[in-house]
């Protein structure tokens, strides 16, 4: 009895030690988790020949992924660019939501739109002034492979901090360093 009561003394002691390295690693897979969505989505894209969207939830870790339908209007101004299928011409609209490891979240995120993406969504800002629990704005993905140029801001409880870039003419996503919250801000 006496064995098992120093065990957990010392388990609680060294908890703290331990806890650490396994939030940022939850961050790391978080970061992998979210350059694979990024991968789906315009691979669906692609196949499907539609506009696919990203957004996801600031405060929090959900985040979905679905076929992008707009108005007529919409529709002609962005076919008339030489950009593009008809959305949802091709395939039937899809949606995929999930959501992203305990104890991580969205901070923050950049979206820069293009020409295609200004005149199929209406709107000319960025996604990184939603305020908590809103939903960001869209990140588009496109039939040709191309995508919103993209910073999603990744944190955990920690203030520790991860960046993840979607180039978007290509479509390559990368993951940057841990850091801090406070780094960032500078």
């Amino acid at each position: 009895m006496l064995v098992l009561a120093l065990m957990v003394v010392i388990a609680a002691i060294a908890w703290p030690a331990i806890k650490g390295p396994f939030e940022s690693q939850r961050l790391r897979k978080s970061a992998e988790q979210l350059r694979a969505e990024f991968g789906k989505t315009r691979v669906r894209a692609m196949r499907s020949g539609t506009i696919q969207t990203f957004r996801f939830q600031v405060g929090a870790g959900n985040f979905a992924s679905e076929t992008w339908t707009a108005s007529v209007e919409d529709v002609n101004s962005a076919n008339t660019s030489g950009f593009g299928a008809i959305p949802g011409s091709a395939a039937a609209p899809t949606s995929r939501e999930d959501v992203l490891p305990e104890g991580v979240v969205f901070h923050a995120a950049e979206v820069t739109l293009d020409a295609r993406a200004s005149k199929v969504s209406g709107g000319g800002g960025a996604g990184g002034g939603a305020a908590a629990g809103a939903w960001s704005d869209p990140i588009f993905f496109y039939p040709d492979g191309t995508a919103s140029n993209t910073h999603v801001v990744l944190a955990n409880g920690r203030g520790q901090a991860i960046i993840v870039t979607l180039r978007g003419l290509t479509g390559l996503t990368m993951s940057g360093e841990l850091t801090s919250l406070e780094q960032l801000s500078k």
